[in-house]
C-alpha cells in the first residue's frame, strides 16, 4: 500500500512548502505532523494523495516567539 497522506511544512499551495515524509494513516500523519511542528515550530499540513486536497494543518510559529521573548 502506497502512502496516502504526506507531511509538509510551509503553507497549503504555496510554493515554498517543502515535503518532509509521507505516512498511511490520517491518524498517524496527523500525530507525526504535530511531533515535528513541536521539534521545528512553524507552519505544517497534511495532504491526502487520494483527494488531492489540504486535510489539516498546525501552525506552532507563536511558540518560537515566545521562546524567544522568554530567553531575552
Amino acid at each position: 500500500m502506497l502512502p496516502e497522506f504526506d507531511i509538509f511544512s510551509g503553507h497549503f499551495r504555496q510554493p515554498d512548502a517543502m515535503w518532509i515524509e509521507a505516512r498511511e494513516e490520517l491518524t498517524e500523519a496527523y500525530e507525526r505532523m504535530l511531533q515535528v511542528a513541536a521539534a521545528k515550530p512553524g507552519p505544517y499540513f497534511l495532504f491526502s494523495t487520494d483527494t488531492q486536497t489540504c486535510v489539516a494543518s498546525v501552525d506552532t510559529s507563536a511558540f518560537r516567539e515566545k521562546d524567544k521573548t522568554a530567553s531575552a
